[in-house]
C-alpha cells in the first residue's frame, strides 16, 4: 500500500488540468461505433479511460495510441465499425461504472454471449434499473445474486423503453447512444427526477459531434431516437474536466495562488456549478491569460448547496467547508453511497480524521468550520476522490495530512500527485504492508 504524506503548506502554480474522462468515454464509444477512422486528443489514460477502451477493442474496435507533447496527454487513432465485430467475450469494466452501463446496450447488439466482470466496489453496484428493462425485453442474463459477474445474450430491439433515473443516469446515455443503431424508431420514458441531466447533454453532444441526433420532449418527458442512423468518424479534442479541476479551484478559495489551466467556462459539464456555489460564496472567480484564478482575498461565507446534480464534488466541498467559519450544510447525497467506497461515510470519516466537526443529518452533511484542520490519518477506503480531498485540506491544516491507498487516483487523475509536487506541495512517500 502506498502512503503519502502531505506536509501543510500554501500552494502556488499553474495547474493543467486533465482532460474529461467523462467525455473521453463518450468520445471512444462514438467513435468505435462509426465506420471509418477517428482521432481523438487530449486524452488521459486513466484507469476509468482505459477500461472504457479495452472494452471496445473487445467489441471490435481498433485503437492505437500516440503520445503527445504533454506527459500522460494522448491521441487515440480508433476504426471503428458497426455491426460489431466481437473479439473477445469478457469485458473486464475494472472499477468504472460508466464503462460497465455504456457497454452493456451494446453488447445486445452482437447476438452473442457477453460476460461482464469488474473489480472492488463495482462488483456491488446496484444493476436494478438494467434487470427491469432485460425482464421487460425477454433478455437473458445471468447474475451472481444481483451483482457482477453479468452474463447476457439477446439481441436489443428498438420500442419503448422506461429508465428510472432515481440512482443514475448513465443507463439513460447508454441506450442513446445504441437505440439510434437499431433498426426501427425508439422512446425512452423517463421515471422519478432526471438525475445528472448534465452528463445526459454531454452524451448528447458527443453524439451529434458524430452526426446522431436525439430529441427530449419537455412536456412528455421522452427521449425520441429515430433508428437506422450511423456514427460518422470524429475529430475530437477532449475538453479539460471540472470533476478534476474542482480540488484546485477549492485550494484557491482556500487561500492558494493556483491557476487552473484549460477549462472551457461555456462546457456542459456538470460539476462546473462549483464555480457558481463558489461565487455564491463570496469568491471572485477571475480568469487570466494562464486559466481561471479564485480569490477569496475578504474570507468565504458558510454556504448551503444541493449537490444531486453534481454528486462527486462532496469531498472538496467538505474540505472547503472546513476553511469557513461557521455551519455549512451539504445536501442531495441520495446517490452517494453506491459510488467507489459510501462517499457519505468516507467523507464523514475523512474530517473527523483531520479534526474537522462533521454530522451527518437526513440527505445531508453539516459542516462547522473553524478555518482551519489538525491534519491526521486519512483512510480513503480506495476512493480517489477522498485521496484528492485529504491533499487539498493539507492547505487549512496545522500538521501533516497521511493518506493511505493514494494509488487509488489513478482512477481519473494519474498525475495528480505530480502536479502537487509542481504546486509546491511537499510529500513524502511510504509503502506499507496491507
Amino acid at each position: 500500500m502506498r502512503v503519502i504524506e502531505v506536509k501543510p503548506v500554501k500552494l502556488k502554480g499553474t495547474i493543467k488540468i486533465p482532460p474529461s474522462k467523462s467525455y473521453a468515454h463518450r468520445a471512444v464509444i462514438c467513435a468505435s461505433l462509426s465506420n471509418g477512422i477517428s482521432t481523438i486528443s487530449n486524452v488521459m489514460l486513466s484507469d476509468d479511460v482505459m477500461a472504457t477502451i479495452k472494452a471496445m477493442e473487445s467489441l471490435g474496435a481498433n485503437i492505437n495510441y500516440i503520445s503527445e507533447d504533454v506527459p500522460d496527454f494522448f491521441t487515440l487513432v480508433i476504426k471503428g465499425s458497426y455491426p460489431l465485430k466481437v473479439k473477445n467475450n469478457i469485458i473486464n469494466c475494472r472499477q468504472s461504472a460508466s464503462t460497465l452501463r455504456f457497454t452493456i446496450p451494446l453488447a445486445l447488439t452482437t447476438n452473442e454471449k457477453i460476460t461482464f466482470t469488474a473489480n472492488g466496489r463495482l462488483i456491488e453496484r446496484p444493476l436494478d434499473d438494467y434487470y427491469k428493462i432485460f425482464d421487460s425485453k425477454k433478455i437473458l442474463y445471468q447474475n451472481n445474486n444481483g451483482l457482477l459477474p453479468l452474463i447476457v445474450e439477446g439481441m436489443l430491439k428498438s420500442g419503448v423503453y422506461r429508465a428510472d433515473t432515481h440512482i443514475t443516469s448513465q443507463t439513460i446515455s447508454a441506450l442513446l447512444m445504441t437505440l439510434p443503431l437499431l433498426e426501427g424508431n425508439s422512446k425512452i420514458k423517463t421515471q422519478g427526477p432526471l438525475s445528472s441531466k448534465d452528463y445526459i447533454s454531454m452524451t448528447m453532444d458527443i453524439m451529434s459531434k458524430a452526426g446522431v441526433a436525439v430529441r427530449f420532449d419537455n412536456n412528455t418527458r421522452e427521449f425520441l431516437i429515430r433508428g437506422d442512423q450511423k456514427y460518422n468518424p470524429l475529430e475530437y479534442t477532449v475538453e479539460a474536466d471540472f470533476s478534476s479541476a474542482s480540488f484546485w479551484l477549492c485550494v484557491g478559495a482556500m487561500g492558494c495562488d493556483v491557476v487552473c489551466n484549460g477549462l472551457d467556462l461555456h462546457s456542459k459539464q456538470a460539476d462546473k456549478a462549483l464555480l457558481a456555489y463558489l461565487s455564491a460564496a463570496g469568491a471572485k472567480i477571475m480568469k487570466n491569460s494562464e486559466g481561471i484564478v479564485i480569490r477569496a482575498d475578504g474570507g468565504l461565507a458558510p454556504f448551503k448547496i444541493n449537490i444531486d446534480a453534481t454528486p462527486d464534488l462532496l469531498p472538496a466541498a467538505a474540505v472547503l467547508a472546513c476553511s469557513i467559519k461557521g455551519l455549512s450544510q451539504i445536501t442531495g447525497l441520495r446517490r452517494l453511497k453506491f459510488k467507489e467506497s459510501d462517499r457519505i461515510k468516507t467523507t464523514i470519516s475523512m474530517i473527523n480524521g483531520l479534526g474537522g466537526d462533521i454530522v451527518e443529518i437526513s440527505d445531508g452533511l453539516i459542516i462547522r468550520g473553524t478555518g482551519s484542520l489538525e491534519g491526521g490519518m486519512v483512510h480513503t477506503a480506495n476512493d480517489h476522490r477522498i485521496a484528492m480531498a485529504a491533499a487539498t485540506a493539507s492547505v487549512i491544516s496545522k500538521k501533516s495530512v497521511i493518506i493511505s491507498y493514494a494509488d487509488c487516483v489513478g482512477k481519473s487523475y494519474p498525475q495528480f500527485w505530480d502536479d502537487l509536487r509542481r504546486a509546491g506541495g511537499k510529500i513524502e512517500e511510504y509503502y506499507m504492508g496491507r
